[in-house]
C-alpha cells in the first residue's frame, strides 16, 4: 500500500511514456507518401531533372508540384526547429540570453556555399567546416561568458552577429558574398540540394531534427543537465557545492552554437542561396526566441512547437482561399479578412496572449491540461465504473500498473461525483469542451478544416458574453475573498490582541 502504483510491463510503460513521439515518428517517415497520394504527384523514379521537369510540366500545365512544394516547406520547419532547439538549449535550460544565434547559422550558410562553388570542395567537407566553425565561435563565446553576464553578454552577442552581418555586405568582401544580391549554389549545388533529391532531403532534415531533440532530451535528463538547470536556477549556490559553472557553460555554449551551425548547412542545401538579410539579419534570433516562448521555455517540445506554429502556421493562413467572411461572423458586413496581409497581426496577437494568460508556453500549458484530464477521467469516469464493477479495474491493471484490490480500495475511500456536478463547477471548461466537440464532429464528417475553424469561431462568438460574464464574476468573488498584505498584517494583530 506504500506503492500504489506498481510498475506497468516495460513495452507498455514505454509506449504509455512515449506514444506520441511515435506517432510523430510514424507519421515523419510516411508523410511524403501520403503528400503524394493526395496530390495525386510523382515524386520519385525519375531518370534525371529534366525528366522531373518535363513530368511537372504535363502533369501541371504551370510548372507546380504541391507535393514537392509542400516537402520543401516542411524542411524548412525541420531547420527553424533545429534552429529553435539550439537557442532554447542556451536560453530555457541554460539562461544564457543570446542575441547573436543569427551569426552561428548564416556564417555556416555561407561557408558552405561557398567552399562548394568557388573552392570546389565536397559536400562532406564543407560540412565539417560549417561545424567546426560553431565549435570554434562557441569556445570564444564561452570566453566571453566568464566576463560579462545577462544583459551586457546580450549585447555583445548582438554587437558580433552585428559586425558579421555587415562585413557579408560590405564592398571588400563583395567578391565572397556578393553583397546584398546574396550568393547561389547555380551549377554547382549538390546533388541533394535538387528537386530531384528533394525527399533524400526531407529524411536528412527530418533525421537531423529527430535526433537533435533525442539527444537534447537525454542530455537534461541526465546529471550534466541537472547541474545545467542547477546553474539556470541559481549560479552561486551551484558553484558554491562545487561544480564547475565554467566548464558546464562553455559546453552549453558550444552544443548550441554546433547545433545552430549544422542548422545552417541544412539550409545551404535547402534554399542553395544566401544573403545577409534572410541568414544573418537580426530576425534570424528573434524568430528563435520568439518560437522558444510561444511553445514553452525550458521544455524539450516547446521550440519545436513554437516553430510549427510560426512556420507551417504562416504557410496556413497565407492561403489565398482561407479568408475571414465577416458576412457570416458579423451580419450586414460584406468584406473579407485576408488572412495573407493580417498574419503577422495574428502572430502578435498569438504572442501577447501566449505572454498573458500562458506564461509556461504552449506546452506547458499542455502539460497542465493533460494533467486536469487525466484528474477528470479518474474522479469522474474510473472511480464510478470501478464502484459498480469490480472486474474493470482487473482488465485495466496491464494499462494502469495499479493492483485491482487498491483501485476498489481508492475507488470507495472516495465520495461519487458526477459530470453533472462537475459542469455545475466549471461552467466554462465544460462549455468550450462542448464547442471543441462539435467543431471536432463538424470537421470529421466534412473532411475540411475550414468547417472546424467555422463552427469554432462562431460558437466561440456567441458564447463569449457568458464567458466574459463568468470570468468577471469569478475574478471579482476572488477580490472579495482575497487580502492584501496590509489587510492580513491588521487582521493577525488584531487576532492577537483579542
Amino acid at each position: 500500500m506504500e506503492d500504489r502504483l506498481q510498475r506497468r510491463n516495460p513495452i507498455i510503460q514505454f509506449i504509455f511514456d512515449y506514444w506520441i513521439y511515435i506517432a510523430i515518428g510514424i507519421i515523419m517517415w510516411q508523410l511524403p507518401f501520403w503528400l503524394a497520394d493526395f496530390y495525386n504527384d510523382k515524386i520519385t523514379g525519375f531518370e534525371s531533372a529534366a525528366d522531373l521537369r518535363r513530368w511537372i510540366l504535363r502533369e501541371s500545365g504551370d510548372g507546380s508540384n504541391q507535393t514537392l512544394n509542400w516537402l520543401s516547406i516542411i524542411n524548412n520547419f525541420y531547420i527553424v526547429a533545429i534552429l529553435a532547439m539550439s537557442y532554447n538549449l542556451a536560453f530555457g535550460f541554460s539562461g544564457i540570453i543570446s542575441f547573436g544565434h543569427a551569426l552561428f547559422f548564416g556564417f555556416a550558410t555561407y561557408l558552405m556555399i561557398i567552399l562548394i562553388k568557388d573552392y570546389e570542395r565536397s559536400l562532406q567537407n564543407a560540412a565539417t567546416a560549417g561545424i567546426l566553425f560553431g565549435i570554434l565561435f562557441g569556445l570564444i563565446m564561452s570566453l566571453a561568458v566568464l566576463r560579462i553576464k545577462g544583459v551586457y553578454f546580450a549585447m555583445f552577442s548582438l554587437a558580433l552577429a552585428e559586425m558579421f552581418f555587415q562585413l557579408s555586405r560590405i564592398r571588400i568582401f563583395k567578391f565572397l558574398t556578393n553583397g546584398d544580391e546574396g550568393i547561389q549554389f547555380g551549377a554547382s549545388a549538390p546533388e541533394i540540394a535538387t528537386n530531384l533529391q528533394r525527399l533524400q532531403l526531407y529524411y536528412v532534415c527530418a533525421a537531423l531534427a529527430a535526433a537533435t531533440f533525442i539527444f537534447i532530451r537525454l542530455l537534461m535528463a541526465s546529471p550534466i543537465g541537472k547541474v545545467i538547470v542547477a546553474i539556470r536556477e541559481n549560479e552561486a549556490r551551484a558553484e558554491t557545492m562545487g561544480y564547475n559553472v565554467v566548464r558546464y557553460k562553455t559546453l552549453v555554449l558550444v552544443l548550441s552554437c554546433t547545433l545552430a551551425a549544422m542548422a545552417g548547412n541544412l539550409d545551404a542545401l535547402h534554399a542553395s542561396a544566401a544573403d545577409p538579410v534572410t541568414v544573418l539579419g537580426v530576425g534570424r534570433t528573434i524568430d528563435p526566441l520568439l518560437m522558444t516562448i510561444i511553445g514553452g521555455t525550458g521544455t524539450n517540445p516547446g521550440p519545436v512547437v513554437g516553430a510549427f506554429v510560426m512556420d507551417i502556421g504562416e504557410e496556413f493562413f497565407r492561403d489565398e482561399a482561407l479568408r475571414v467572411d465577416l458576412n457570416f461572423v458579423l451580419f450586414h458586413i460584406r468584406t473579407t479578412i485576408n488572412t495573407v496581409q493580417i498574419w503577422p497581426v495574428v502572430l502578435g496577437i498569438v504572442f501577447i496572449l501566449i505572454v498573458l494568460v500562458v506564461p509556461y508556453g504552449i506546452v506547458g500549458q499542455i502539460n497542465l491540461i493533460w494533467l486536469d484530464v487525466r484528474r477528470w477521467i479518474r474522479i469522474y469516469l474510473y472511480n464510478p465504473l470501478v464502484r459498480r464493477n469490480h472486474k474493470i479495474a482487473v482488465w485495466m491493471k496491464p494499462i494502469t500498473g495499479e493492483p485491482p484490490s487498491v483501485a476498489l480500495a481508492y475507488a470507495q475511500s472516495t465520495t461519487e461525483k458526477r459530470i453533472a456536478q462537475w459542469v455545475l463547477d466549471y461552467p466554462i471548461t465544460a462549455m468550450y469542451a462542448l464547442i471543441l466537440s462539435f467543431a471536432f464532429l463538424g470537421g470529421l464528417m466534412t473532411l475540411d478544416h475550414r468547417t472546424f475553424m467555422t463552427i469554432l469561431l462562431f460558437l466561440s462568438l456567441i458564447t463569449s458574453p457568458i464567458t466574459i460574464f463568468m470570468f468577471g464574476k469569478n475574478q471579482l468573488a476572488n477580490l472579495q475573498t482575497s487580502q492584501t498584505p496590509l489587510q492580513a498584517r491588521i487582521q493577525r494583530w488584531l487576532s492577537k490582541s483579542n
